[in-house]
């Protein structure tokens, strides 16, 4: 088979996979619906931590824990899968929150290369009482 005809085929063979992919719905990413659903998904990779107030994002894509330990939980959607972060002020580079009139953004960067940068919504603007804690201990140092 000459080559020109075989990449042709390569081609529409991966786009229409791509295609039925996103038509199906499989590339959706997850959602958190509950704060309950929160603490569950975190105490899989978590067990052995005590779970205090939950914050989940207005788009169920992250949602923020307070731990025992006197850290920040940290999970969020990663395709169709869950990733959780214990954060401590270590981890934490930066938090920038901005209080709207919808709610409360928050753009964290991570001393993580999987997880450099994440970006969250809440409605909770108790969320920025939470975030203290990663922010003041790093000062404090």
């Amino acid at each position: 088979m000459p080559l020109d005809i075989l990449i042709i085929l390569v081609v529409i063979g991966i786009g229409g996979v791509v295609l039925l992919t996103w038509a199906l719905g499989w590339a959706r990413p997850t959602r958190l619906v509950s704060t309950e659903e929160v603490k569950n998904q975190f105490r899989l990779d978590h067990p052995e931590l005590e779970i205090g107030k939950v914050m989940l994002s207005t788009d169920g894509l992250a949602g923020l824990l307070e731990l025992s330990d006197n850290a920040i939980g940290l999970i969020f959607s990663f395709g169709d899968k869950f990733v959780t972060r214990r954060l401590t002020p270590q981890i934490v580079k930066s938090i920038e929150v901005d209080d709207q009139a919808q709610g409360t953004q928050v753009l964290m960067r991570l001393a993580d290369f999987t997880t450099p940068k994440i970006h969250m919504s809440f409605s909770d603007r108790d969320v920025k009482s939470l975030l203290n804690s990663l922010t003041n201990s790093e000062a404090g140092q």
